[in-house]
């Protein structure tokens, strides 16, 4: 119950505010945090010879900077990293 009330509360907050620029900050900080925690989980389940490889280290960089520079949802880059990184064996 607690929770669905603070997220009731959150959504009415961010309907209210979702042009004030220290949502938007804190909103992007959240996301980068949320890629962060990703990466971290991979790099802990993942075997650390498959990072060797010049394509596993490719995807990795390029999936970095495409979710850096852009304004693509994290689930959409690790499942298109995924999917390369399947083909591209």
């Amino acid at each position: 119950l607690a929770p669905t009330l603070l997220i009731i509360f959150a959504s009415a907050l961010y309907v209210r505010y979702k042009n004030a620029p220290v949502l938007k900050g804190s909103f992007d900080a959240i996301r980068l945090c949320a890629f962060a925690m990703l990466i971290a989980v991979a790099f802990q389940t993942i075997n650390v010879r498959s990072l060797i490889h010049t394509r596993s280290i490719l995807i990795v960089v390029l999936s970095f900077a495409i979710f850096i520079f852009t304004k693509i949802h994290p689930a959409i880059v690790i499942i298109v990293a995924a999917i390369i990184g399947g083909v591209w064996r």
